[in-house]
């Protein structure tokens, strides 16, 4: 028996947790993943260069980094990508989103 067969013989959730994670990620295209990873890179660059937490963020924190962009001349769809981003992260740390309505 290999590891992994040894692994999954004494988890057997252990295939399921995975392929749930697998199919996951599928739905969201390649580009959009890309996007979202770029866009958190920035994020987390911009709260460590400003003293705050990326993860978990507050809403106080989103709303300072977007107001940073939009001082930047940063595209406001470019912003709204970037706060899916965010929320995407958040989501799949299983951290509440700090995305809200009133950013």
């Amino acid at each position: 028996m290999t590891q992994l067969q040894l692994l999954e013989f004494t988890h057997p959730l252990t295939h399921l947790y995975a392929t749930r994670e697998k199919l996951k990620e599928a739905l969201f295209a390649r580009n959009t993943q890309k996007n979202y990873a770029s866009d958190w890179a920035t994020f987390r660059t911009w709260t460590a260069s400003v003293g705050l937490s990326a993860l978990p963020a507050t809403s106080e924190t989103v709303s300072l980094f977007v107001t940073d962009r939009l001082l930047q001349h940063r595209k406001v769809s470019s912003i709204t990508r970037s706060l899916a981003g965010i929320a995407f992260f958040h989501r799949r740390n299983g951290d509440p989103n700090p995305v809200t309505p009133e950013i």
